[in-house]
This record gives structure tokens, sequence and C-alpha cells, in this order.
């Protein structure tokens, strides 16, 4: 992640100073930091808070989605604009690769614990339906037996994950990371959500026309037009997060220079 904030921001000091001796500090965290930003506040940094909860005003956070209980505090950006997209999906082509008109490709990925335990029985059903069917297992879901495979291909943690997205005609995900990634390449997603908050982000997505469908009753054939017309609206997520975040934290510094 250092080298790929480098490539946008080259600003950032060799990994000894920057630890030793940081002037703007970052949190990407999931749980409340009150008291580390604070901390770091009265070391005199200028403190940046990634889609968490401080408690308490840091210089600037930035959320990818509000959602309704949370309490933002302070400057703040809110978007899809700001979501950050790993390198490897850059090397893919984000053209529609629709071309098989008999059997469309489908890839299912619901996380790497698939917490409701639906990603087997979601394969079946869409290979059932006559689609071409790729499941991606994470390391915490059970894996189907051979009998139980069948006509399914299952990978387990494969590397090639961004290749796998690129060539489907769609996707069946859960609300996190990889939605986002398969935006990006501007597949047509069906979403299973897995916790309130990827449901809450499914259903902003549903109301800007983003996705298929939101929920097992859109498990069911899609026709060639109905998966163009869906690539064609796609628009909400262009991957240019990581330097609009780098621009930020780049005033900031230049805030902070001046104040010292």
């Amino acid at each position: 992640m250092l080298d790929t904030f480098k490539q946008h921001a080259p600003f950032f000091l060799p990994i000894k100073a920057l630890v030793l001796q940081p002037d703007v500090v970052v949190f990407d965290v999931p749980y409340p930091l009150k008291e580390k930003v604070l901390d770091e506040k009265n070391k005199g940094r200028k403190v940046v808070c990634l889609d968490c909860i401080a408690d308490t005003a840091p210089d600037t956070s930035l959320f990818i989605f509000k959602h309704p209980e949370q309490v933002i505090i302070g400057p703040h950006f809110i978007g899809y604009e700001h979501i950050i997209i790993r390198d490897e999906f850059f090397k893919e082509n984000s053209t529609q690769q629709y071309v098989n008109n008999t059997r469309a490709r489908v890839l299912v990925v619901l996380g790497g614990a698939d917490v409701k335990g639906q990603s087997f029985d979601t394969a079946k059903k869409l290979a059932f339906i006559g689609y071409s069917v790729t499941l991606i297992l994470g390391p915490l879901a059970t894996i189907p037996t051979v009998e139980e495979q069948q006509d399914i291909q299952i990978l387990t943690c494969p590397e090639n994950v961004a290749e796998l997205m690129a060539s489907a005609d769609f996707c069946v995900v859960n609300g996190g990371g990889c939605l986002f990634e398969a935006l990006f390449l501007k597949k047509p997603c069906v979403v299973l959500p897995q916790t309130q908050a990827e449901l809450n982000i499914a259903q902003d997505l549903m109301q800007k026309q983003q996705l298929l469908g939101v929920g097992e009753e859109f498990i069911r054939l899609f026709s060639k037009q109905e998966l163009l017309k869906k690539h064609n609206q796609i628009n909400q997520v262009d991957g240019l997060g990581l330097p609009r975040i780098s621009t930020i934290i780049t005033k900031l510094l230049g805030e902070y220079s001046h104040a010292v």
C-alpha cells in the first residue's frame, strides 16, 4: 500500500521517517478511535480517518457511504469516489465481455467467510438456470465434495480474482470490496448482503440504478440486452479514490508546513 501511495503522492517520506516523525497520520480501521485521534492531535499532527468513526473531530474524514446510525463529526467527504481499487483491477479491460449467446458466465463471490452460507446454494441455482458458474470461496468457507460440485468451477482464494471478474458477464457478490471492484469493471451485479451495512450500501446503489438486484429473488435468467443496459448505466466507481485521498493529504501537509 505504501508503494501505491508513493505513485500518487511523491511527498511521502522514507519509511523510517514516516514511522518516527509523521506530519499527517491516516487511520483506516473499523473501530472507534477517539483516544488515538486525540493523542496524535496533541502531538501536533494532522489526522485523516478513512471510513471510521473517531468520536471526535479529526482534521478530515472520508466515507464511502453514510450509514443511518453514524454521527460524523468535523470536516468530511462522503461518496463512492473515495473507493480505493487494487492495482490488479486496472490491468483488466472494463468493456462488457458478453460474447457467449448460449451460456452467460457468472462469478459468485460472497466474502471470505460466507457469513450466511449462501455461496454454494447460489452457485447451484445459477448452474441449474443454465449459466456457466465460477464460485470463489474464501479461507473460512466449507468446500463442497467433488460429487456435489457437478458443473460448477470452485476456486479457493485464487490469485487471479481480477481476471476472473473481468471475464464474467455478471457477478453475484456481497456488499463489500468485491462489489466495488465489480462496479469498477462495469460488471452488472446481484448483491446478497451479509450484514446490515452491506444491505444499506446495496439499497443505495440499487436506487442509483447500478445493480441488477438485491436479494436471492434476483437470481434468475438475464438476457444479453438486460446485461448490456446495466453495464452502460454503471458509473459510480471510477477507481480514482487513492489519488483523491492523496490530494487531500497533500493539502493537509501544506497547511502543516505553513503552521510550523
